[in-house]
């Protein structure tokens, strides 16, 4: 009877290349296939690491069919490692059916830990000291929307989320609209990447910032939410309107404190 063979869940550089780890390399060295969300983007990395490993593609498009081609290859006693373009696969990526299967079927799971934007955001951002909240992508469907709102007001812990760069406007005026403009933010944008860069201030602090310069917003974004001591939000659509006389091109960015 043939051994069932591993699914290892690699973690990837979120956009630094020097924080690969020796484990990360010789774990993609020695599996006998690599399930990935972008073969060209993998490609880079395996060129850089000069391994040429087997690749499949592996997306939120075609996982479940996927999925059971790499059960059976795994149980016929192959390895196999699944990474996402960025960061750990699952968390926010593919790879949740496989891992589901993977279970179901005893198949032997090892993790290889690495850089994780949640990690690095809250590691720097002074909150979350006492734990925190990790809610994926901001949600595009107003009842989820809602709840998430719901959650910030009824939490003692900040929220983390996610918000692609087409829709960090939208995000973030549906905030200023529903919770205090007072509330504790970070936001992080392009971690360890070339132009990365940091924000802490009050949400309506970080509301001013990319209103600034509304034509500049690029990359990929991480924000964090604490709950300020206010429970009103009525004061809110004063400040709104406050904001449609702010000349946002002559304003000092080292006036945002």
């Amino acid at each position: 009877m043939i051994d069932r063979g591993t699914v290892y869940v690699v973690s990837t550089p979120i956009g630094n290349l020097e924080d690969i780890s020796l484990r990360l390399k010789a774990t993609l060295g020695k599996v006998n296939l690599i399930a990935c969300e972008d073969t060209r983007h993998t490609k880079k990395l395996l060129s850089y690491l000069g391994i040429h490993t087997r690749l499949i593609s592996y997306h939120n498009f075609n996982e479940s069919s996927q999925a059971k081609k790499i059960i059976n290859f795994l149980m016929e006693g192959n390895d196999v490692a699944i990474v996402s373009d960025a960061g750990c696969p699952v968390i926010s990526d593919p790879g949740y059916e496989l891992i589901k299967l993977c279970h179901e079927n005893k198949i032997n799971i090892v993790g290889i830990p690495g850089p994780s934007a949640v990690t690095t955001a809250i590691s720097i951002s002074g909150m979350g000291a006492n734990g925190f909240i990790f809610e994926g992508f901001f949600p595009k469907k107003k009842i989820q929307r809602e709840a998430f709102i719901a959650n910030i007001k009824k939490s003692n812990k900040p929220i983390i989320f996610f918000e692609s760069v087409h829709r960090v406007r939208e995000a973030i005026d549906f905030l200023m609209l529903n919770i205090h403009f007072d509330h504790e933010c970070f936001m992080g944008r392009e971690l360890t990447k070339k132009f990365e860069e940091y924000f802490m201030g009050s949400l309506g602090d970080l509301n001013i910032h990319l209103n600034k310069s509304p034509g500049a917003l690029k990359g990929e974004y991480i924000f964090i939410i604490q709950k300020t001591s206010i429970d009103s939000e009525e004061i809110n659509n004063d400040y709104l309107e406050l904001l449609k006389f702010i000349d946002f091109e002559k304003l000092d960015s080292q006036s945002i404190k």
